[in-house]
C-alpha cells in the first residue's frame, strides 16, 4: 500500500526463505556475516524460514549478520525496525545484540539502539548508546530471556526519541543518548566459553521515511 511509493518510503523486508548460507547470498536481501558461521535452519511452526548464526567452539568469538553494504549504511533519523529472533542458548557464557548499531563486527558498539543480553542477564535490556555513553539508557525490559522466537521492534523518531517493543508491548522509551551517526541493522552473538552458541533469525523489516 503506502510503502509502494518510493518517493516517501524505503521499505525492506526479509522472511529468510531463500538464498544460500554465504556472505552476500543470505535471504532475499543478500546479508553479510562476520565471524562464526551461518546455516539455513529450514522452517518450524509459525516460522517458515530462518537462518542460524553460530559462534563455533572457540571462546570469545563474535558472530554477526548485517545488511549488505558498508558497515554504516543508514543515516541517523526516523526509522521503524523489526527483528524476529530466537536465542537458542541461554546461559552465563552467551551475550547477544539485536537492533541497529554502528559496528557490525562487535556486540559492543559506540552508537546504536538495540536489545541486549550480557552474560549474566536473565531479562532482555533495551539500550540507547551515543558516543560510547549509555548512562540512564540501559533499561531492564522485565521480559525474561528464553528460547522461543521473539519479535523485537525499535522505533526512532528523528533525534528525539527511541521506543522499544517486545512482542508488541512497549518496554522502554529513551529520550537521551539518541546517536547522530550512520548505523546498520545487526544481530550478533558472542561466547565467553569454549562452546558453540547460536541464534536464529526468522524475519526482518525496516521502514525509513524519505523525501525524493
Amino acid at each position: 500500500g503506502a510503502f509502494a511509493d518510493y518517493r516517501s518510503w524505503v521499505y525492506l523486508r526479509d522472511e529468510f526463505f531463500g538464498g544460500a548460507p554465504a556472505t552476500g547470498s543470505i535471504g532475499d536481501l543478500g546479508w553479510n556475516t562476520n565471524g562464526g558461521s551461518i546455516a539455513q535452519g529450514g522452517g518450524t511452526t509459525n516460522e517458515p524460514g530462518f537462518y542460524t548464526l553460530a559462534t563455533g567452539g572457540s571462546s570469545a568469538t563474535t558472530a554477526t549478520i548485517y545488511t549488505q553494504g558498508s558497515a554504516s549504511v543508514f543515516a541517523p533519523g526516523t526509522f521503524d525496525l523489526v527483528w524476529r529472533v530466537r536465542l537458542n542458548t541461554v546461559d552465563t557464557n552467551t551475550a547477544a545484540h539485536i537492533g541497529m548499531q554502528d559496528s557490525v563486527t562487535t556486540v559492543a558498539p559506540t552508537n546504536g539502539h538495540y536489545f541486549q543480553k550480557l552474560d549474566a542477564d536473565t531479562n532482555w535490556f533495551a539500550v540507547s548508546r551515543a558516543a560510547g555513553v549509555q548512562t540512564g539508557t540501559r533499561t531492564d525490559t522485565g521480559i525474561a530471556i528464553g528460547t522461543s522466537f521473539i519479535t523485537f521492534r525499535v522505533v526512532r523518531t528523528g533525534s528525539a526519541l527511541a521506543e522499544f517493543y517486545i512482542n508488541g508491548e512497549l518496554v522502554a522509551t529513551h529520550s537521551t543518548n539518541i546517536h547522530a551517526v550512520n548505523c546498520n541493522t545487526v544481530v550478533g552473538i558472542v561466547n565467553s566459553a569454549a562452546a558453540n552458541k547460536t541464534i536464529s533469525i526468522g524475519f526482518f523489516q525496516m521502514i525509513v521515511p524519505v523525501t525524493r
